[in-house]
């Protein structure tokens, strides 16, 4: 009898063990490699985009058309609020004005490393959509402080927050997408937050936003940004004739 008994007390040990083991929260490191991941694991990606922006002295409207070939063939047509090319084929970085007639060429394989991802950064950087991708979360992932289960607007969620300076990153982890971004700067002021929402499966097992409401902090107050998503697909194929430059008659190259 007593041996039964002890039996039973182990095993429903060994099972409470179990169940506290895979229950435990993943790591920062692993919800932001599983969110980054997905993008990875793409072909091609392509989307319509229109943003609004307002602060308390402006306001402006902006929209582009976004086109990737793996591994880093990158286009985007401005059609607001003028249009402009940017065309990257993996080596050559066009930037083309059509009103002005003049695209400047930039041969991105002679850079260093570092050199080159300043360059394609600053060229592609007003087409960044905060809340859509992580981007470094290497060195995120190394201030963060906790992980813990949340219930976010209607979803099953992990709140990931870290500091040195402040982040607090909300992750749908079925879905792998991020939720809310929260940044932070070193003195406790907002940087950036941003909220995804209206998310599609576009392919198999790949979720996307169709909408992101931002806010930014700024010495003269807020900014606020809309942005809305269309068009979007995903591992569909890509003409290789889209992401090469044929220069218009008249055209003039600028040297960087």
């Amino acid at each position: 009898m007593k041996i039964s008994r002890l039996l039973i007390t182990v095993t429903i040990i060994l099972a409470l063990g179990s169940n506290a083991v895979s229950g435990e929260n993943p790591s920062a490191a692993e919800l932001f490699q599983r969110v980054e991941a997905r993008f990875n694991r793409l072909n091609t990606l392509s989307y319509l985009a229109k943003r609004s922006a307002s602060s308390q002295k402006q306001r402006s409207d902006d929209q582009w058309q976004f086109r990737y070939s793996k591994p880093d063939k990158t286009r985007i047509d401005y059609h607001l609020p003028q249009e402009r090319l940017l065309l990257f084929d993996g080596t050559t970085l066009v930037e083309y004005l059509p009103a002005a007639r003049k695209a400047l060429k930039t041969e991105v394989s002679t850079l260093s490393a570092e050199k080159r991802s300043a360059t394609l950064q600053g060229a592609f950087a007003r087409v960044a959509i905060p809340g859509l991708r992580l981007g470094g979360y290497e060195e995120m992932s190394q201030r963060a402080i906790s992980v813990k289960p949340v219930r976010w607007e209607g979803v099953d969620a992990y709140l990931i927050e870290g500091a040195n300076p402040r982040y607090a990153i909300y992750i749908d982890p079925k879905r792998e997408v991020l939720l809310r971004t929260e940044i932070y700067d070193k003195n406790g002021q907002l940087v950036m937050r941003a909220d995804s929402s209206d998310f599609i499966e576009v392919s198999q097992g790949f979720w996307f936003p169709k909408v992101i409401k931002s806010t930014y902090g700024a010495a003269a107050g807020f900014m606020t940004t809309e942005i809305k998503l269309s068009e979007i697909k995903a591992d569909e194929p890509l003409a290789l004739d889209l992401f090469r430059f044929h220069a218009p008659t008249g055209v003039t190259f600028v040297n960087p």
